[in-house]
């Protein structure tokens, strides 16, 4: 019986970098099934289907927004072969022997970040630091480069300490879906459509601001200048853009040079490819 596909999905939640990961992952694959992050147990496999392979770049929060789910929905449906990879695991996830004896079953476990492998490493499970699955997005206008400036969830109460010339020229995006607010029926996947109008933005940006991962990996990804600010309180789960430029908290503005080609300059180039050729090496490999 042939191994098919699965993707995670996000019913939950409005924060559309959740689902940038999914098409990240969905570059590789054709799914033919669909599986909640925090409730995975709520996809029932057909008993014809088969195993599904499902590729596990994810937040895992171990919270569906109001109650745990870690401890109910691990391990999952011995049918699902996964590779865990480039996954954060959060405070919300309890290790018990049950789940640490079936993370050890699919060793080495890729983490997203330090702070993730070391927990990981301390339950004595295999594992390795594989940054984000969002660095191997593909640019699919690369001659298509304009002057557009976005500014993606930066608070507006540091929005004076942009340089006039940023400000006055910059558009305002936020990774909180507008779509799951309007009412409008769109179907279960909208949030894939809604999060693929933001990467295509970018693709074609002069530079982009942010305080999000998923908007700034993917921006390096398609070759776009990107700044990222933070706050210092959540560095632990975005230290892996470290790999490739500086992070800046928003007490740093003073720090930050501004002129275009020398925020392009300290983008580490060699190691976004590096991690691309990682990343896809271990993809193509699971799926052989």
């Amino acid at each position: 019986m042939s191994v098919l596909h699965g993707l995670i999905k996000y019913n939950l939640g409005v924060n559309l970098g959740d689902v940038v990961q999914s098409i990240a992952a969905a570059q590789f694959i054709d799914p033919v099934i669909y599986f909640d992050r925090d409730l995975p147990s709520h996809t029932v496999i057909p008993p014809g289907l088969g195993q599904v392979s499902l590729i596990m770049n994810a937040y895992w929060s171990g919270w569906d927004g109001k109650n745990p789910t870690w401890l109910q929905e691990m391990p999952l449906d011995a049918r699902i072969k996964p590779l865990w990879i480039s996954s954060h695991f959060d405070g919300g996830c309890t290790f018990t022997p049950e789940i640490i004896a079936y993370l050890k079953r699919f060793e080495p476990i890729g983490c997203r970040d330090n702070w993730s492998l070391k927990k990981i490493q301390a339950l004595g499970i295999d594992a390795y630091f594989s940054n984000c699955l969002t660095i191997t997005l593909t640019n699919t206008t690369p001659d298509k480069r304009g002057d557009d400036i976005y500014i993606v969830d930066i608070p507006k109460d540091v929005y004076s300490r942009f340089p006039e010339e940023i400000l006055d020229n910059a558009t305002f995006l936020t990774h909180n879906s507008v779509w799951a607010k309007d009412n409008i029926k769109r179907g279960s996947l909208y949030k894939f459509d809604e999060a693929q109008l933001l990467l295509e933005k970018y693709m074609s940006a002069k530079l982009v601001i942010t305080s999000r991962l998923h908007c700034a990996t993917p921006c390096l990804a398609f070759n776009t200048p990107v700044v990222f600010i933070g706050r210092k309180e959540t560095f632990y789960r975005v230290n892996c853009l470290e790999e490739y430029i500086p992070i800046y908290s928003f007490d740093d503005f003073g720090g930050i040079d501004w002129c275009i080609n020398s925020i392009k300059s300290q983008i580490n180039y060699h190691n976004v490819e590096k991690t691309k050729k990682l990343l896809k090496s271990k993809i193509n490999n699971f799926l052989k």
